[in-house]
């Protein structure tokens, strides 16, 4: 489920925050996806790397135009809100994972070895999936049929909706 974040005029900061430290795997991208026009103190700040604390805001001024970052990694954080505007924004985040390892061949041909340019679902396992299924909704994306018209490439592994509990925040905690 995405998160509506809502930054009144006069709404304090935000304290600096990376995915990790809140519970989510290494293996989470994160999307900023304003629905307002944010900048200047309405907006959110990251760092372009970890550690690298070089601190731009995610501005945008058409919606629905968004970001995506390292946000497991990276620190976020928002300012005092001392602008005349309200800042509402998308956020969430995805897990992208390879469930078996594609074996390839160093350049002598002759030893096999399994590639993981993805994370393996063990590294990916954090506080929200580890409290039980529910939290992430599971999608199997089928490379091999992205070239031919009319085939599904993503299809979602459930035929249910998940039901939001205490780990979706309010109004569900």
């Amino acid at each position: 489920f995405p998160t509506i974040r809502i930054s009144r005029p006069g709404c304090p900061a935000e304290l600096p925050r990376c995915g990790t430290s809140l519970g989510h795997s290494i293996g989470c991208i994160f999307f900023h996806v304003p629905l307002t026009p944010s900048k200047g103190d309405a907006a959110v700040f990251c760092e372009s790397h970890p550690g690298k604390e070089d601190w731009h805001p995610l501005q945008t001024k058409s919606v629905g135009l968004g970001y995506m970052y390292d946000g497991a990694r990276c620190l976020q954080f928002a300012l005092d809100n001392t602008s005349s505007q309200s800042r509402v924004s998308l956020d969430f985040c995805l897990q992208l994972y390879r469930e078996e390892p594609l074996p390839f061949h160093h350049s002598n041909g002759n030893n096999v070895h399994e590639c993981h340019d993805l994370c393996t679902p063990e590294m990916i396992e954090d506080r929200f999936s580890a409290a039980g299924p529910g939290y992430y909704e599971e999608a199997v994306i089928d490379l091999g049929r992205a070239c031919r018209p009319g085939m599904d490439v993503v299809m979602k592994k459930s035929t249910t909706m998940a039901t939001p509990d205490y780990r979706f925040g309010p109004p569900f905690a």
